[in-house]
């Protein structure tokens, strides 16, 4: 919304705060006793100038055909949660996003590395970057010291993530892997 826009009679300046306001709340008319409240033409001036800077501070240039921008706005400067098939999986304050999910991950046996999982980043991803991804997995059984979860590749759109044994196990067998989130 472009609020210095009218469909006619706009002045080229802003209007003059009045001189010796009313000061209260506004009222309807009772005819032949007392006229409606009027709120003149710096009242209309002051609340569209402060919902243009909401607009503006929000990255956008006021547009007129628009009737999302407000909310385009306020989504930009506060923190808002984002959802994936309309389960919470992150947020966004301003430019930054925090994504995270849990996803199931094949058992690995002892000594022999898991399969590559793809994962794909939900709520379209990252914009320009995603700066990096952090694994972490649940385990329901073996030697949970000896593993690790890595992360061999990421972009914006997703990335790749694989659980491995890193040293030698004491407890060799199978670790079994409930849950993967990042």
């Amino acid at each position: 919304m472009d609020l210095r826009k009218w469909q006619s009679g706009a002045s080229g300046s802003p209007p003059s705060a009045p001189a010796s306001p009313s000061v209260g709340y506004p009222k309807d008319s009772v005819p032949g006793v007392t006229p409606a409240t009027n709120p003149g033409a710096h009242w209309f001036y002051q609340v569209s100038e402060e919902l243009r800077a909401v607009q503006v501070a929000g990255g956008l240039t006021p547009d007129n055909t628009s009737t999302t921008q407000l909310m385009e706005a306020l989504n930009a400067l506060f923190m808002h949660v984002v959802l994936d098939g309309g389960t919470p999986c992150g947020f966004k304050a301003g430019s930054l996003k925090v994504l995270f999910k849990r996803v199931s991950f094949p058992n690995v046996t002892a000594g022999v590395p898991g399969d590559a999982i793809s994962v794909t980043w939900p709520d379209s991803g990252f914009s320009t970057a995603c700066l990096f991804a952090i694994p972490a997995f649940e385990v329901n059984a073996g030697d949970v010291n000896n593993w690790c979860a890595a992360v061999t590749a990421k972009s914006t759109t997703g990335c790749t993530v694989q659980i491995q044994e890193w040293a030698a196990s004491t407890n060799a067998g199978t670790l079994v892997v409930m849950g993967f989130g990042w």
